[in-house]
């Protein structure tokens, strides 16, 4: 598609379309990674998703008295014996 652009619209067109792709490519980008970034950091009410209180598949926080399930993240935090140091996006 560039080739064409180049030779109907010249160079002028072409680093148009260039450019407009280019732009379109990092706006993609950046959705994606917003909705990613949303879905990994999302808290629900354990009471909403159908999740009993004493389940421990997802990990759960106290908030304003509410017990909320983490959705995505880290499941649980680390053993303290791991000879590894604790990720920072372990929570």
């Amino acid at each position: 598609m560039a080739e064409v652009a180049r030779k109907t619209l010249g160079n002028w067109g072409f680093n148009l379309f260039l450019g407009f792709t280019i732009l379109m490519l990092i706006l993609v980008s950046a959705a994606f990674l917003s909705a990613t970034a949303i879905s990994l950091t999302s808290m629900w009410p354990l009471a909403k998703i159908g999740v009993a209180e004493g389940e421990t598949f997802l990990k759960t926080v106290m908030k304003d008295g509410v017990a909320m399930g983490q959705i995505g993240g880290s499941r649980r935090p680390r053993s303290s014996s791991s000879p590894w140091p604790h990720p920072f996006w372990a929570g």
